[in-house]
Parts: structure tokens; C-alpha cells; sequence
């Protein structure tokens, strides 16, 4: 079975940390996590910044994964 995880170097971990620590500053930000605003500013954001594709599901998941390893 493939490994569909995306290895990503701290930078980048850092930078998609910096932009979700920006949307909650930016009220984008409920009690369940990203609104779908903050999302799309994410994904945008991330893409301009990076020049990566990492699809939605797996920034959604890298989020999921970082929060349960706090």
C-alpha cells in the first residue's frame, strides 16, 4: 500500500503554521477550527509562498495531525 503522507521540511511546516496563527488572528477561526474563508486564504497563501501543490485534503490533515501531537 502507497504512503500518500506528504513529507514536508520544517520550513514549510512553520510558514503553514505562521499562516493558520494569522487567519485566527484574523477571526477566520471558530470554535471547530478554520472557516472555509480561512481555509481558501490558506491554501492560496501557502501555494503563492511555497510554490507547492500539496492538495486541500492533505494541508486539512497536516493541521489535523499537528493539533493531536500537541
Amino acid at each position: 500500500m502507497a504512503n500518500n503522507r506528504a513529507n514536508r521540511p520544517a520550513a514549510t511546516t512553520k510558514l503553514f503554521l505562521d499562516l493558520c496563527i494569522a487567519e485566527k488572528n484574523q477571526l477566520n477561526f471558530n470554535n471547530k477550527g478554520l472557516t472555509k474563508l480561512g481555509w481558501q486564504h490558506i491554501y492560496r497563501n501557502f501555494r503563492e509562498q511555497t510554490g507547492l501543490q500539496y492538495d486541500n485534503k492533505q494541508l486539512q490533515d497536516k493541521l489535523t495531525a499537528l493539533k493531536r501531537a500537541v
